[in-house]
Parts: C-alpha cells; structure tokens; sequence
C-alpha cells in the first residue's frame, strides 16, 4: 500500500474516470437526440398567429421562455431567442407567432 493513496490504486482511478467519460458522452447524446428530435418536430408544425398577453418570463441553461395567455384562455410557455426574451416584458399584449413549442416572433400593439 502506498502512502497517501489509500489502499486505490492508479489502475482504479482511470477505470473510474473511464466510466464517467463515458457516462457524460452517453447523457451528452441522448440530450443532443431530444433537442434535435424537437426542433424538427417544430418545423414541421404550421405557424400560427393569434392574440396574446405575456405572463411570464424565464431563462434556464436549456434558454429562454415566455409563458403567454391567448385569448381563448389557453396558456403555453415557448422557447424563444434572447431578443424576442427582452421584447416580451410581462403584462405586455401582442400578436403572437408560434411554431410548435417555439416562439416564432412576438409584436407588442
């Protein structure tokens, strides 16, 4: 046994690190699949425009995020990009673009 090392050898320590290498491309291409999977299922949605009021906001690592109210009631939170993100102040109504999940364009009236 080498001092300092506690009883692990060098040979341990990689096979740890190996696994986790590993591990982490495995989760990294599985998020990479569900985010594609996504955004090919968004462009393949029709675009529609209706009257909308901004709710709410938010930002994650995964972007950003408007929860809109349509007129008919209904809420839905959207991805967006950062611009739309700093347009769409909470309390503001417009007309709302939205392909699939993903906010296409917001225009405050």
């Amino acid at each position: 046994m080498r001092a300092g090392m506690g009883g692990v050898g060098i040979a341990s320590v990689l096979v740890i690190v190996g696994i986790l290498l590993v591990l982490a491309v495995v989760v990294g291409i599985i998020v990479l699949i569900v985010v594609l999977c996504t955004r090919n299922k968004n462009k393949s949605m029709p675009q529609a425009t209706v009257n909308a009021f901004v709710v709410g906001r938010r930002e994650s690592a995964s972007g950003y995020f408007i929860a809109f109210q349509l007129d008919s009631g209904e809420r839905m939170e959207l991805g967006t990009d950062v611009n739309t993100y700093g347009m769409a102040i909470e309390g503001t109504r417009g007309v709302l673009t939205f392909q699939g999940t993903r906010c296409v364009r917001f225009q405050r009236v």
